[in-house]
């Protein structure tokens, strides 16, 4: 039986594979979108371009899609674009809001 502090510093080492990991998908997603790559989940995230450029690239760029376009931001509420994202994607993507925007 690991002791407890291996198995704490194992459980660090697999979220940090979980984030690395997940931080490279969002990466490939928005490649072709003028943003920054996200380096983290922190500062990369504040400004809302990058959640904004994640759920355009989830969308079906059908018809039905004209509503939730990433050019259209201006970005200058950041927290209220992460609110129209999240918003957009938990209604039409089924991607449950787990964060507030507040909270990016």
């Amino acid at each position: 039986q690991q002791q407890p502090a291996a198995k704490e510093q194992l459980k660090k080492n697999v979220d940090g594979a979980l984030k690395s990991d997940l931080l490279k998908w969002i990466r490939r997603k928005i490649r072709s979108y003028p943003v920054n790559p996200p380096a983290n989940f922190k500062q990369s995230f504040q400004d809302g371009k990058v959640l904004c450029a994640l759920v355009d690239s989830l969308k079906d760029h059908g018809e039905k899609d004209k509503d939730f376009n990433f050019t259209s931001f201006n970005f200058e509420k950041p927290e209220n674009d992460a609110t129209i994202a999240m918003q957009w994607a938990e209604v039409n993507l089924g991607i449950p809001a787990i964060l507030d925007a507040a909270d990016l």
